[in-house]
């Protein structure tokens, strides 16, 4: 993760995350040996760009993108010739926006 700060009242954060997934399994069913496998290069990162305008608010704009590892399936249940003996990985993207600070001030 890098967090830069381009002005008093302006900061960016980026980060970046990749990993390499292989899994290889071995089952059978009803006598039919199956050795699935899986291999996968998943990325996933941000981007949050902050700003500051006055001393207790903060602006931001944020995207994000997450993954979950995809793999093989073996297991007691699965029915070869039905049953997926892999299955994909899940990304999901994420956009976020929004200004905080105090709203209300003492009298």
């Amino acid at each position: 993760m890098c967090d830069v700060e381009k002005a008093p009242i302006i900061n960016l954060v980026a980060g970046l995350r990749v990993e390499h997934i292989g899994l290889d399994g071995t089952g059978s069913d009803a006598g039919v040996v199956v050795k699935p496998s899986f291999n996968d290069t998943l990325v996933g990162g941000k981007l949050t760009l902050r700003a500051r305008p006055q001393r207790h608010e903060i602006a931001f704009a944020s995207v994000t993108r997450g993954y979950k590892a995809g793999g093989v399936n073996i297991d007691a249940r699965i029915d070869v010739g039905v049953d997926p003996l892999t299955y994909a990985t899940e990304t999901l993207w994420n956009y976020e926006a929004g200004y905080r600070g105090h709203w209300r001030t003492s009298a």
